[in-house]
């Protein structure tokens, strides 16, 4: 349809707000039933178009057609879905092109399990979690709460939390015409999705950071049993009030096979998990010290692993494992997300890992999602850096700094910064 055509059709001077869904909720907005791509025309001329509206869950055939549409929308366009968050015009763009990038993947002659097992470790190679915590008010991100739930926005930015890493998987899964459905905790989101031999549950976020660094998947296809009993009453994160039905388990053979059918492990069917790998290589080595073997650990991983590093809390978890690996107690390991005392809004985390032991006691490994790591003296780091603004734990590392003034007799009492 040609624009003068539209603006005459719906008796409008100034068309601002289009509706692509099956809400009429909206009275600001211009209703459209058809294929958004028959509207390219509206799209180009209409210089006042802020905002879209549009389904949440639609065929990859629809998507084209409305990623046709958008490409000819002004730059300052807002999409939106369900009302939740916002996402311009180029990261509604940039994310359709990384989820075509993952559905040209896919073989036709895929059964429903293998699709599944692809989507579900593609999840966590695009997406990192982010704690949901600009709502509680204990830390704050860039992106607000709604924003990380919203598919197209959390895409782009690769940061989403539970509820919007379901999102994500549940619309890729939708254009293929796999149903799905959403599982609520009330704390967590996970998904229940319908295969051929019956219903399976996964959970992409608990697996993130299994998927990037090419380990085995913890949570896909478990029983609910099972997924109670490897929580270990952990929040009753997964815990529901009505148990879905139907429910089968992969065991762990049929899914080593499934991960080799698609390609992504070899013929030995065992994960790769570079990462430990280098870790045992590592531990291999001729070092002076536990500290020289922990620096050179950090060396290797921001020079190897450099996409996987910019996922902070994925990254979190597996560098408390491989510095147990290199023969440090878990115990005497503690990290935590950290801020620069200049960035007063903690809009910028780091991810600091202190080890605690005589050697490396005044010492500080600090990373952050620019792939930087360097090693900064306990001094130096508590003057420049601060636990969140909402965070009313007292810092970890205070402890430390009071060990050494009272050692030089200095017995001053602590501020929290």
């Amino acid at each position: 349809m040609k624009h003068d055509e539209f603006v005459e059709k719906y008796n409008i001077k100034r068309l601002t707000y289009i509706n692509f869904t099956n809400d009429n909720s909206s009275l600001l907005s211009v209703k459209i039933d058809e294929s958004p791509s028959k509207y390219t025309d509206v799209a180009r001329q209409a210089e006042n178009l802020g905002f879209i509206l549009i389904p949440r869950m639609e065929s990859r055939e629809y998507y084209k057609s409305l990623q046709e549409f958008v490409k000819n929308c002004r730059e300052e366009l807002k999409v939106k879905y369900d009302f939740l968050g916002e996402a311009s015009r180029d990261e509604f763009l940039k994310a359709e092109g990384i989820i075509n990038e993952i559905l040209d993947e896919i073989n036709p002659n895929w059964n429903i399990k293998q699709i599944v097992v692809l989507i579900h470790y593609k999840i966590g190679t695009i997406i990192s979690y982010i704690p949901d915590n600009s709502y509680n008010k204990i830390s704050d991100n860039s992106l607000t709460r709604n924003d990380a739930r919203n598919i197209w926005k959390a895409i782009s930015s690769g940061k989403s939390v539970c509820s919007g890493i379901t999102a994500i998987e549940q619309n890729i899964l939708y254009r293929l015409g796999i149903k799905t459905r959403e599982l609520s905790s009330g704390i967590h989101s996970y998904l229940l999705i319908e295969t051929e031999d019956g219903n399976i549950i996964t959970d992409a976020t608990w697996d993130l950071a299994n998927t990037l660094f090419d380990a085995k998947p913890n949570y896909f296809g478990i029983t609910y049993d099972e997924l109670m009993s490897q929580e270990r009453e952990i929040a009753n994160s997964h815990r529901l009030k009505e148990p879905p039905k139907n429910v089968i388990g992969i065991s762990d053979e049929e899914l080593r096979n499934i991960y080799y059918s698609i390609g992504i492990i070899d013929e030995d069917f065992k994960f790769p998990l570079p990462i430990f790998k280098r870790v045992q290589e590592i531990n291999l080595g001729s070092y002076q010290t536990l500290k020289e073997k922990i620096s050179n650990f950090f060396k290797m991983f921001i020079n190897e692993f450099q996409n996987e590093s910019t996922h902070l809390c994925e990254t979190r978890s597996i560098i408390q494992q491989c510095i147990t690996e290199l023969g440090v107690d878990c115990r005497r390991i503690t990290t935590k997300f950290v801020y620069s005392k200049k960035d007063t809004q903690c809009i910028k985390p780091y991810l600091a890992t202190h080890i605690d032991n005589d050697e490396m006691r005044n010492l500080f490994f600090l990373l952050d999602a620019d792939r930087i790591i360097e090693e900064i003296d306990l001094q130096d780091f508590d003057d420049n850096y601060m636990v969140h603004r909402y965070d009313t734990s007292k810092p970890f590392w205070k402890k430390y700094l009071k060990r050494e003034k009272t050692k030089k007799q200095e017995l001053t009492p602590l501020l929290y910064t």
